[in-house]
């Protein structure tokens, strides 16, 4: 069964940093006042607005209608991503030449809620992952060792 809790942890951090930028940038433009406005910081904080809707209209479309692909591959390693939020990146190695290797993102919390034990490096792994956003909705451990 699909575990979509990671697609909606990304999109809640999303939102939640396009809400408490736009509120903090807005109180220290002072965007009320007439005669103290800041409005190199206010068009600032508009343009961040803008650019933050419209990096969000994909990813809701993907909550909205999560197109699903499936990955197959040994993993390798991890890196814990900076610009996923608390997503890490997981990378697998795939042994048709045609794939090759493949950067997929998952929350910590919900790794262990799909695979208590973690990735086993030199284990091959069925991945199911959302394509617009390389979440990983399902993992299921495949017993062949290279």
């Amino acid at each position: 069964m699909y575990n979509f809790n990671g697609l909606y942890s990304y999109v809640t951090n999303q939102l939640l940093l396009l809400f408490f930028v736009a509120i903090i940038g807005l109180i220290v433009s002072r965007f009320w006042n007439s005669e103290k406005r800041n409005k190199k910081l206010l068009l600032l904080v508009c343009v961040f607005i803008v650019v933050q809707i419209i990096h969000l209209v994909p990813i809701a479309e993907a909550v909205k209608e999560p197109q699903l692909e499936i990955f197959e591959g040994e993993y390798i390693r991890f890196h814990n991503s900076d610009d996923r939020g608390a997503a890490t990146e997981y990378v697998f190695d795939s042994d048709t030449d045609s794939d090759g290797e493949k950067s997929l993102y998952l929350d910590t919390k919900i790794r262990k809620e799909m695979l208590p034990e973690g990735f086993l490096e030199g284990i091959r792994y069925r991945v199911h992952y959302e394509r617009n956003t390389d979440i990983i909705v399902q993992i299921e451990k495949l017993d062949i060792e290279k």
